[in-house]
């Protein structure tokens, strides 16, 4: 699978000198890239306890709050142990990376070792998006899940795998 296509994107974690570090940025990865790979190599640094992270709104005012480290990573455990994700498993990031559901999806990509594919955030995400593998995880805000279900995006199912489960 190619690192790059023209709308989404794989970051590669490789373990080098005993250290996590992103192997395949290049310069001509689109704007939106940067806030991710920014959170990464952030995340990546051990000496950061502590994330400021903005809420995107959808409940009411955008606000700055703070997570330490440690409840990022559970939050990140609790979340892939309930649907029961596993190292390799695919997610995608369709939320921006600058606030905390985006960041969230990149930390639990991290954590459990899953492959994380990375697609530019629109309305409509997966409006353009070329399924190839199945995806495990993946998360939209209300809006974009509006916008898919009221253009039929094909990639939209519903079934066992996107229930909600009461």
């Amino acid at each position: 699978m190619p690192d790059k296509a023209d709308n989404m994107f794989y970051p590669r974690l490789q373990r080098l000198k005993g250290r996590h570090t992103i192997t395949n940025i290049k310069p001509d990865y689109p704007a939106w890239t940067v806030p991710v790979f920014d959170f990464i190599r952030t995340w990546l640094d051990d000496g950061v306890n502590s994330f400021t992270v903005q809420t995107s709104g959808s409940t009411g005012i955008p606000k700055l709050i703070q997570h330490s480290r440690e409840s990022m990573k559970a939050s990140a455990v609790a979340t892939c142990d309930f649907f029961q994700l596993k190292k390799n498993d695919t997610a995608l990031l369709a939320l921006p990376s600058t606030h905390i559901g985006g960041k969230m999806m990149i930390v639990r990509s991290i954590v459990r070792g899953m492959k994380l594919i990375c697609i530019e955030p629109r309305a409509n995400p997966l409006e353009h998006f070329n399924f190839d593998r199945s995806i495990e995880l993946a998360a939209f805000t209300p809006m974009q899940m509006s916008m898919m279900l009221d253009n039929g995006s094909a990639a939209v199912e519903t079934g066992r795998d996107l229930s909600l489960q009461k």
